[in-house]
Formats: structure tokens, sequence, C-alpha cells
């Protein structure tokens, strides 16, 4: 239940700008995160929150490697809100990706795990 509240918090937390306040709480997040019950679907979630928060702060750097990893891991849960949240978000970060450097090719990886999911479930 703790990871569900601190999630919550994060996510408040960078939409209203307080990125050291969301950072510190994902920190906390990570440290309880072995004791979970369900630990595959708070590690996506957990992946997941932290991509989110580097793409609001508007550190696009490691985006790629992170999506990869919450992409990875929602492979091995249970299709549902969890992975649906994760697939919307890594379409639309790819898309943010591509159209401010058409050329970039980082999004590649991302793109092939989005179709083999939507060939899977859609």
């Amino acid at each position: 239940m703790k990871l569900l509240v601190l999630s919550k918090q994060i996510t408040a937390c960078y939409r209203r700008g307080s990125f050291n306040e969301a950072r510190a709480s994902l920190e906390q997040y990570n440290t309880i995160l072995p004791q979970a019950q369900d630990r595959f679907i708070f590690e996506v979630m957990g992946l997941y929150l932290q991509a989110a928060l580097k793409r609001a702060s508007g550190d696009f750097q490691e985006l790629p490697e992170l999506l990869t990893a919450a992409l990875s891991k929602a492979e091995l849960i249970q299709p549902g809100l969890v992975t649906a949240i994760v697939y919307v978000f890594a379409g639309t970060v790819t898309d943010l990706i591509n159209s401010e450097d058409p050329t970039n090719e980082s999004p590649q990886i991302i793109l092939k795990s989005l179709q083999k999911w939507s060939r899977r479930y859609i």
C-alpha cells in the first residue's frame, strides 16, 4: 500500500514541478520496492515513474533506456492498467523524441516493442 501512495505522491510532485521532492519520494519508493508483494508490477511502475519524472524535468538522455527496461518488464506481468500506462507513455515519448529529431534512432527499440504488444493484444 505504501508503494501505491508513494507513486501518487511522485506523480503529484512532478506535475507541480517539485522535481527534488519527486526524486526524494522515488528514492524512498526504490528502498521499499524489494519488500513488495507484487514486485514485478511495482518495478514496472517504478521505471515508468522514473521515466515520467525525467521527461517532466526535461532530461531526455536516459529515457530510451528506462522505457526499454519498463517495456521489457511489462512483458512479464499480466496485461492491465500498469502495462497500458507504460505503453501509452512509451508511444508518447517516442513520438516526442522523433518530432524533435527525426534522425534519432534510439526509439526504434521502443517502437518494436510497441508493435509487438499491439499485435499481441489488439
